[in-house]
């Protein structure tokens, strides 16, 4: 028997579910996790305590099965609420709070950039709105200082929590939330000088883009493989299977 170790990291809970070759669970865990509603259009979340909630899930979950169980996990997939963002420096310490998906606190600047929406939405395939990445991560870039001389990163939520738990230390971010971004190319699958440069985004600061189905590392040097990440919402299309109406399904 095999077994999958599924990650969901949501705005109110993270929770691990392992799941065996039939599909059905095995185990699971979950941890809330708190939301700071600081004003109408400022909501924020702690970064370390969203990534201690994962750690803790996963440590759990593991801590219930048997050593031959255990080695049975032949992969991992992981999922985030997507659109949440937060800066951090190379060793994956949280230089601010995550700026959550529903905070709209550059709505105001966002007005400046009406002549440049068709362009946005062209390469983005998205329409201008304060609930996408880049106008959260321009605000994070013109505010949050590093610490002696660290290269700030601008970091989609799943990209931090990636830099924290594979043990590559790598910087990476899967398609579906790098589009979620405003600041993809959805025809090159990389990043867009043009929105780079409408957002004012460095790109250096930017983690580097990969398909969703990839081999990105080892989960905290635990050997279980994580093969896939994706976005909360576009998880779905994996969890429901193969319906029969053209339903995607991701192979582990």
């Amino acid at each position: 028997m095999s077994y999958t170790l599924a990650i969901d990291q949501g705005t109110q809970s993270s929770r691990a579910v392992l799941f065996d070759s039939e599909g059905e669970i095995v185990a699971r865990q979950q941890q809330a996790i708190s939301i700071n509603r600081i004003k109408k259009d400022h909501v924020e979340q702690d970064a370390e305590e969203i990534l201690n909630s994962v750690k803790k899930v996963i440590d759990y979950l593991l801590s219930e099965l048997s050593s031959a169980q255990r080695k049975s996990i032949s992969a991992c997939g992981i999922c985030t609420q997507r659109s949440s963002v937060v800066a951090c420096d190379r060793q994956g310490q949280a230089l601010s709070p995550v700026i959550g998906w529903q905070d709209t606190r550059e709505s105001e600047w966002l007005h400046s950039l009406r002549n440049d929406q068709e362009t946005i939405q062209s390469i983005s395939g998205l329409p201008l709105t304060p609930h996408y990445g880049a106008s959260k991560l321009r605000w994070l870039n013109g505010q949050v200082t590093t610490r002696n001389d660290n290269q700030m990163l601008l970091a989609p939520l799943v990209s931090y929590l990636l830099l924290n738990l594979i043990n590559e230390n790598s910087f990476f971010i899967d398609h579906s939330n790098a589009q979620r971004t405003q600041l993809m190319d959805i025809q090159t699958l990389n990043w867009s000088a043009a929105l780079l440069e409408i957002f004012n985004v460095p790109q250096s600061s930017l983690p580097k883009c990969k398909p969703v189905s990839f081999s990105y590392g080892d989960l905290l040097g635990t050997g279980i493989k994580v093969k896939a990440v994706c976005g909360d919402q576009n998880a779905v299309f994996s969890g429901a299977g193969n319906s029969g109406s053209g339903t995607a399904v991701l192979n582990l």
